[in-house]
This record gives structure tokens, C-alpha cells and sequence, in this order.
């Protein structure tokens, strides 16, 4: 029986999951905030091994479900709550502002259609939201992941307030701070950072990576980078200028500025991490700040930089760095010749391009979902449901870009998913053959020919 509450259902298979516990955590306590739900269900498939389970051990009801087809496990759950409305969450909602899923919700029952999806770069930050008798009606003639068979016509798309999440994250208030401080100086770890502390983890893993892979193409450090699509990890360019790397410039379209607390924190992990041996900086150096505004951040005398920029319009000069780095941007790029060409013109004769490119469905399935799942429709199916963050392109497509800009492939290496056959895929995608639809990345090198 179908009622009138709105209730978020955590759909999961804890047996393939081996971090639930600090998932489930984190994402029941921002839900328990939303006032809209009204109550969260962990529905599991109803097998042996979730059977065994003692219930009392979870932060919400445990449901157990269809076995098999997670559409019908919704439903069930939904019904066993009287749930009009579904807030369709996976472990991998990872949004932890309850304001943002309340305002979701919100807009879901000011709208005309029975389904919402997040229309944003990840459709895992924020669930989808259904309404249980469309659910049900969906099911009766397609199988999972329902979301798949909704109609452009049937459904709304939600876009977060960014202005406003820019806003909150430049909020961190003293005690944040404190805590910050205490935990990482006192060598505790990460677990115990504040939400929304200065990503210093992600910065030094980021640097090691770029590192890595410098020191492969390059005898020596002593060079200029450009990464195209920075985001936060921006910061990471402080710690690559310490380690050796002459300059860095970071570009992206959405940026929240570096406060004074993270520029001092960093400043402070730095010695101290310097001190511990978990990275080789002998001497760091204190933080020179020329300046950081919202469009625009300079560190040691412009060694260190970033901007608002568009990828396609770059306004640096011709035959300006040694190094083009992108690490999960180019899917995202509508105009990606655009951005292909103007990486090749500020790259001086010789310069490497490294670029991480990822071709599956950007949905974060959970292990076992399938994650080519955009390639089983059209793509006017597709973007017409809300999925507007990755731009389709296919490897093959994307190598001859690069080809004709006059770039030079190195090296390509191929992530597969070969559980994908060429006759289930929609005609849209088909064109290069079977080795291109198993394709889910690409790491691929890149080199601008000698003149």
C-alpha cells in the first residue's frame, strides 16, 4: 500500500561491500538531518548471508529484499513504509549537505514529472528521487536500473546551488579549524577531519601521482605544468612547486579560493610531514601569498597559479609549457577539440600531455552494476534524462582528435569491461566495433612534435 511519506531507501549488497560501516555512517547521519524524510531503510538482497545479519547492528532498518532484481527490492521497501516518494540513494551518495537533499525534495514535489535526477559532473553526489507507483509501472515492463527506461517527458532535472555550496565550504569556523590542527599535527590521520577541512590528503596524493609521472617522461623537474581541470585539488600545485616543479598553473570553470587557515595548515603539515620523512622537501618554504581572489590565485611570485578559465579560451601564450596534465576532464568537455587545440598551442615543441580520460556512464554503479549503461540507448535518451556531464564521445573519437590537432600518441592504455556485447549496444555507439565499447579508460600520453 502506497501512503504519503518520503522515504530514503539505501539500496546495498553489504556482502561485496568491504567499508560499510563509515558509508553507512556518514550518509544516515546527513540523512537523519533532512527534515523532509520522514524515515531510511538499508534494503538488502534476501539471501543466506544478509539473513544471518543481526539487525540491531545498523544505524537503520535493515530490509531484505528481491534477490535479484533491485527494481522489485525497491518497491518492496518502499511499500513496507508506505512511501509515496523514494529518495533513491546508493553507499556511493556521497553529498553531505542535508539542505541540498531537502531542497531536492522540495523541487521533486513542486515539479510536474514522477522522477528527478541530479543534472551535475558526478550523478552520484545527490540520489535520484521516484515516486513509488511510477516505480511500480516502470517495472512492469523493464528490468534494472530503472532510471534507463524514464522518458525525457517524465522527468525533472535538478541542479544544485552552487553559489551557495562555494558559500558554505568558505565557512569553516574556528573549531573546524582547531580540530584540523590537532588531529593532522598530532599524526591521528584523516579520519577525524571536519567535512569540510582543507583537502591536504587529496592535494599530496595528487602530487605523488604527477610526480610519478613526470619523472617518466622528464630527466629532470625543473619544468612548467599546466592542468586543465584543477578543482579543489588546485593546492596540489603548491606542494609540486616545493618538490621541484618550476611552475604550475591550474584552470578550471568552478573555483572556491584557498583560505588564509588552509594556506597556514598546509604551511604547517608540510614541516611537519617534512620533519616526519612522508614527503622530501628539506627545507619548505613559507607560503607567498601575491595574491587570491575568487577569480584568481598567485603563490611564490606567480611560480604557483590558477584561474577561472575556459578550456577551449585559454589566455596564455603560444608555446608556454612543458607539461599539459587532465586527470578525468576530457569526458566533460563539450567542445573537446576545442580544448584539445588549445592545449596543443600553449604547449611548447616537444612539451608531453598525460591525460586520464574515463568513456563508462559516470554513475558510480555499486560492485556487480553495470557501468557502460549509456550505451544502451540513444543519445538523445540520454542527455534527455538529465545526464549532462559527460559529453559521449568514444575512444576512437577521441584519439583522432588529438591526431588531427598534430599531436603524437605515445602511449594509450585501455581499461575493458568485457562483459558488454556489440549487439546489445544502441546503434548511436556502435560504429568503431566491439574493442571501443569495451573501452571504459584511457590513460593516454600525448607529444607535441619537435618543429
Amino acid at each position: 500500500m502506497t501512503g504519503n511519506q518520503t522515504v530514503a531507501i539505501i539500496r546495498a549488497n553489504i556482502q561485496s561491500d568491504t567499508n560499510i560501516d563509515q558509508k553507512l555512517h556518514d550518509l544516515i547521519s546527513t540523512l537523519r538531518a533532512v527534515p523532509s524524510i520522514s524515515n531510511i531503510v538499508l534494503a538488502v538482497p534476501d539471501n543466506q548471508f544478509h539473513r544471518a545479519l543481526n539487525a540491531n547492528e545498523y544505524p537503520c532498518e535493515l530490509f531484505l529484499g528481491s534477490e535479484q532484481d533491485m527494481n522489485l527490492r525497491l518497491i518492496e521497501a518502499a511499500h513496507h513504509l508506505h512511501a509515496k516518494t523514494i529518495v533513491d540513494c546508493s553507499l556511493l551518495t556521497w553529498c553531505n549537505e542535508p539542505e541540498l537533499f531537502d531542497q531536492m525534495i522540495h523541487f521533486h514535489e513542486s515539479q510536474p514529472h514522477p522522477f528527478t535526477t541530479p543534472s551535475m559532473w558526478s550523478n552520484a553526489f545527490l540520489p535520484k528521487i521516484i515516486n513509488t507507483d511510477f516505480l511500480k509501472k516502470l517495472t512492469e515492463s523493464h528490468t534494472w536500473p530503472y532510471y534507463l527506461h524514464v522518458l525525457p517527458d517524465e522527468s525533472n532535472s535538478f541542479t544544485p546551488d552552487f553559489n551557495e555550496m562555494r558559500r558554505k565550504a568558505n565557512q569553516l569556523d574556528s573549531l573546524g579549524y582547531n580540530l584540523f590542527h590537532e588531529t593532522m599535527l598530532a599524526g591521528e590521520g584523516a579520519s577525524q577531519i571536519p567535512p569540510l577541512a582543507p583537502p591536504v590528503q587529496d592535494w599530496i596524493k595528487r602530487t605523488q601521482d604527477i610526480l610519478n609521472i613526470v619523472d617518466s617522461l622528464f630527466a629532470k623537474k625543473d619544468i612548467s605544468m599546466l592542468e586543465v581541470g584543477c578543482g579543489r585539488l588546485f593546492g596540489a600545485g603548491l606542494l609540486l612547486n616545493q618538490l621541484g616543479i618550476s611552475n604550475y598553473t591550474g584552470i578550471d570553470l568552478l573555483r572556491i579560493p584557498i583560505s588564509n587557515e588552509e594556506i597556514e595548515t598546509f604551511h604547517q603539515l608540510i614541516q611537519r610531514w617534512s620533519e616526519r620523512g612522508k614527503i622530501s622537501i628539506k627545507d619548505p618554504r613559507p607560503l607567498v601569498v601575491d595574491c587570491n581572489t575568487h577569480t584568481h590565485s598567485s603563490f611564490f611570485q606567480g611560480a604557483v597559479q590558477h584561474h577561472i578559465m575556459s578550456a577551449t579560451e585559454m589566455s596564455f601564450q603560444d608555446n608556454h609549457y612543458d607539461f599539459v596534465y587532465t586527470g578525468g576532464v576530457m569526458e566533460h568537455i563539450g567542445d573537446y577539440h576545442g580544448a584539445i587545440q588549445e592545449m596543443f598551442r600553449v604547449m611548447k615543441p616537444g612539451a608531453y600531455g598525460w591525460h586520464y580520460i574515463g568513456f563508462d556512464d559516470h554513475l558510480c554503479p555499486s560492485p556487480g552494476e553495470p557501468r557502460q549503461t549509456h550505451l544502451l540507448v540513444s543519445k538523445e535518451t540520454w542527455q534527455g534524462q538529465g545526464h549532462d556531464y559527460i559529453n559521449l564521445v568514444r575512444p576512437q573519437e577521441m584519439y583522432q582528435a588529438f591526431l588531427d590537432t598534430g599531436f603524437e600518441i605515445i602511449s594509450n592504455i585501455e581499461i575493458k569491461d568485457m562483459s558488454l556485447g556489440i549487439n546489445q549496444v544502441h546503434p548511436d555507439h556502435a560504429a568503431y566495433g566491439i574493442s571501443d565499447i569495451q573501452t571504459i579508460a584511457s590513460t593516454l600520453i600525448v607529444r607535441k612534435p619537435m618543429e
